[in-house]
């Protein structure tokens, strides 16, 4: 089964989004569905869903686990390990250079763009991460699938603009209005920020932040977030990662799994997938980076909504 059509398929299906919001009591529980549905499909390569109108995401979880426990070992692995993927989430403005150029290269890089950010930044504040995220482009950010996959693809993107220049971060965004459009919420924010520079900056300065910022709205936030599917294993590479939060050198990606990297045990691939969202950690499998070039032509990708708009789905619905 070709697991990104399939969930290119799911995910397209404006019912069952509108299925999984209305049987969610938190929007948090979404990313922890499709999650569960994301995994299920690259464990089994069944398009055969377990029940999934539940208000529990746990519940969900069981009902997926079940189905699983009834695989033979050496085919979960395969298909887990063996045939299966690390993912990277990125916003859709970049989606055509990385299927054209893959991972890990300066080919990304959108230099009037970076420039447009610089600005902005320099007057409306900068995300922590950008002092974190030093290679830029060079340098991935990879997760094991599961909730911690959609949580990065349906979050804050770029978070050069959502946690830095607008500052929307968890807890502390402005109250988004039902009905407004992503772009009209940026720019709303925008607006109050420009207003409370207050005669701080000139006259001129504040006429080229509104531009460039305008510019930036409208590069990053008109189109849906993406996820790119990365083999583990490949002829064309050795998939080679550190932990994201620790100073480790690179490792074979297979020595990690050795390892039981965390909750992670090599006698039951399930434990592999990221169950993380938010700070709650299940295992330490959604958290690597690498510096490697993984061509276009192994990466499969599919489409999400973004969190704003999965937002405005379930304020309408409910």
């Amino acid at each position: 089964m070709n697991v990104s059509k399939y969930m290119q398929k799911k995910l397209s299906n404006q019912k069952f989004i509108d299925d999984v919001l209305k049987s969610s009591e938190y929007l948090d529980d979404v990313p922890k569905k499709l999650g569960y549905i994301f995994s299920f499909a690259i464990a089994t390569g069944s398009k055969k869903d377990p029940e999934l109108i539940n208000k529990s995401p746990y519940r969900y979880h069981l009902n997926a686990e079940s189905e699983i426990k009834k695989m033979k070992p050496e085919k979960l692995h395969k298909n887990v390990i063996q045939n299966g993927y690390v993912t990277h989430s990125f916003n859709g403005y970049i989606a055509d250079r990385v299927k054209r150029f893959g991972l890990g290269t300066d080919k990304l890089y959108d230099e009037e763009l970076c420039e447009e950010l610089d600005f902005a930044e320099k007057y409306l504040g900068e995300s922590d991460y950008k002092h974190v995220q030093t290679n830029g482009f060079n340098e991935t950010y990879v997760t094991s699938p599961g909730a911690k996959t959609f949580h990065y693809a349906c979050g804050y993107s770029p978070e050069r603009l959502w946690l830095g220049i607008l500052k929307q971060d968890w807890g502390k965004a402005l109250p988004v209005e039902v009905g407004e459009t992503k772009q009209q919420y940026a720019q709303r924010v925008i607006d109050k920020k420009l207003n409370e520079l207050g005669d701080t900056i000139t006259q001129e300065e504040k006429e080229k932040l509104s531009k460039i910022t305008d510019s930036i709205i409208g590069k990053l936030c008109t189109q849906k977030p993406v996820v790119a599917l990365i083999p583990i294993n490949s002829k064309k590479y050795q998939l080679n990662v550190s932990h994201a939060t620790t100073n480790l050198g690179m490792e074979q990606f297979s020595d990690i799994l050795k390892e039981e990297s965390g909750s992670y045990n090599p006698s039951d691939p399930t434990t592999f997938f990221s169950e993380n969202t938010h700070a709650i950690e299940f295992n330490n499998m959604g958290n690597f980076v690498t510096t490697q070039k993984i061509p276009a032509k192994e990466l499969q990708f599919f489409e999400v909504e973004d969190i704003f708009d999965l937002m405005q789905r379930k304020a309408l619905l409910d």
